[in-house]
């Protein structure tokens, strides 16, 4: 521990905690508001899931917060209080956790697969909100997954062309989008972060011509 958290009080950690409670309640809040006030899926998938890389960073705010109670001194009484707060924090972001992950599954499990693997640049979210606004341009069939084996590639690539790579409503930009989110396991590996939906599909074809 560094000479900064050795000098923070007991009135220094509540305040703290204090922050960290105030701010899973305002999550919660938006949690409710999901089921009453807040219609637009887009802003709920979108929303929900910045929340919940916010709870994920309060795990590690409050394990160290944790930690730093344990070398402030304080009667018994008082740790004890101090403990028992502190672990029904920890409960209470792991049910809002859970939670979180309800409401995105709510709408659509592939749509929470996708916007975790996408990273915070804005061009994947805009991808990502172009995403939902056309799910009611393609037909209501999963679209195909591939896992990186041989004998699965003809089913999935037949799959992807015919819903994808032929879909004239989409941009390639959007196609990529959606290779990316296709692509699992061992296939994953092959992509770049300079992809385009050309040179991703290509990497593709060469992959599976080195396992073949």
């Amino acid at each position: 521990m560094d000479k900064q958290s050795k000098l923070l009080t007991a009135k220094d950690l509540n305040r703290m905690r204090g922050r960290v409670k105030l701010k899973l309640t305002n999550i919660k809040k938006f949690i409710d508001s999901c089921e009453n006030t807040i219609t637009d899926k887009t802003q709920i998938v979108i929303t929900a899931q910045q929340k919940l890389n916010g709870v994920k960073v309060l795990e590690e705010e409050l394990e160290t917060l944790f930690k730093q109670y344990l070398h402030i001194e304080e009667d018994e009484k008082s740790s004890n209080k101090s403990d028992e707060e502190m672990l029904e924090l920890l409960e209470e972001r792991d049910e809002i956790e859970v939670s979180l992950k309800c409401l995105l599954s709510k709408y659509n499990i592939n749509d929470v697969a996708m916007i975790e693997n996408k990273g915070n640049h804005d061009s994947d979210l805009k991808l990502y909100i172009d995403h939902i606004e056309l799910k009611s341009k393609l037909p209501e069939i999963p679209l195909p997954i591939f896992y990186g084996k041989i004998e699965e590639f003809s089913n999935f690539k037949n799959q992807f062309v015919s819903l994808i790579s032929d879909n004239k409503d989409l941009t390639n930009d959007q196609k990529l989008f959606y290779l990316k989110a296709a692509l699992r396991g061992e296939a994953k590996l092959i992509e770049t972060s300079d992809d385009t939906f050309e040179s991703l599909f290509s990497a593709l074809w060469i992959y599976i011509s080195k396992i073949c």
